[in-house]
């Protein structure tokens, strides 16, 4: 029996599925172990009462609901919220498992990943995905002050699609431009990172920095392996400003494209290629957690795979020398 906030094994199988210093972590002045204050079914009817106060909004396939923490339990908040739950959707089965493994994923090699965790509901053995906001002071509610890049390159939300206007290197060349190398190489790594994990939905709203703290990227909040449920790109965005194809007949990205495009805005290619190199250092780490996910057999199985296949792109860094027609 494993955590349900860092999936690492529990001393003991007879108690609530949590580490008291997971909890303490994620939940600090919860007393006891987190429970959702709602039954599974009654979601959807919390979250429609949330959207009619106009504070949060149920969109795509993921309905969302705000917590607080209040005399040492969890609440629903329709403001002021410090946690947002989101439940598994019908069409995306085991969703908040899948999420909740891809963000500890992140944990191995990012620096800033949002406090999450799966929590139970009020009865039952179903679990939500629960994560603590970053733009929140958890003890006082205060808000710290952050942009997600389509806000911050003025692309208007005309639709739905406005969150794949730009590439990656546009976006690259935005923070180069205002804010230096710094935030821009880190979410360079950020974006191989995502590769890496199968996520094709970092598009310019899962993508957002602290604007008055030097473009400092906030931390990972939004991060799902999509590949385990084989939709059919493997990035949210183009990755060249060009629209140019890529060079060598593989036809997906390799790690040779990300090196390229690296060295096209000015970043360090060293520093590109080490964090590559870090990837494989933690593959055995990687699929090690995946084991110890609440997902089952199946899923962790494609789950591994994902990492696998991308890992082998990625290491791919001279494509002319080791492309094979068979």
């Amino acid at each position: 029996m494993n955590c349900n906030i860092c999936l690492k094994a529990l001393k003991k199988t007879d108690g609530p599925p949590f580490h008291k210093v997971c909890i303490k972590r994620l939940f600090p002045g919860l007393k006891g172990s987190p429970r959702l204050p709602i039954k599974e079914s009654e979601f959807g009817v919390e979250a429609r009462k949330v959207l009619r106060s106009k504070r949060f909004s149920i969109s795509g396939v993921q309905q969302k609901i705000g917590l607080v923490i209040i005399d040492g339990q969890l609440e629903l908040a329709a403001e002021g919220s410090s946690y947002i739950a989101k439940p598994t959707p019908r069409d995306y089965p085991r969703l908040t498992e899948v999420e909740h493994l891809t963000m500890e994923l992140c944990r191995l090699h990012d620096p800033s990943v949002a406090a999450c965790g799966l929590v139970p509901y009020r009865t039952g053995v179903a679990n939500c995905y629960v994560t603590r906001r970053y733009d929140r002071d958890v003890t006082n509610g205060d808000k710290r002050h952050q942009e997600d890049l389509q806000g911050a390159m003025g692309i208007v939300n005309t639709d739905e699609d406005a969150k794949y206007g730009l590439s990656y290197q546009a976006c690259l060349d935005f923070l180069m431009q205002h804010f230096g190398p710094r935030p821009a190489q880190h979410l360079l790594h950020r974006l191989i990172l995502m590769y890496y994990l199968g996520n094709s939905d970092f598009h310019l709203k899962n993508i957002s920095i602290f604007p008055h703290e030097g473009g400092e990227l906030t931390p990972i909040y939004d991060a799902i392996n999509t590949d385990v449920y084989d939709l059919p790109d493997f990035l949210a965005l183009d990755l060249f400003a060009d629209d140019r194809e890529y060079d060598h007949l593989y036809g997906y990205p390799l790690g040779y494209d990300f090196l390229v495009l690296c060295t096209e805005v000015g970043l360090e290619y060293e520093a590109a290629l080490s964090f590559i190199e870090a990837l494989v250092g933690k593959h055995d780490k990687a699929r090690k957690l995946i084991e110890h996910s609440m997902l089952p057999k199946k899923t962790k199985s494609l789950f591994a795979e994902t990492l696998d296949r991308r890992l082998r792109a990625l290491t791919t860094i001279d494509p002319a020398k080791t492309y094979r027609t068979e």
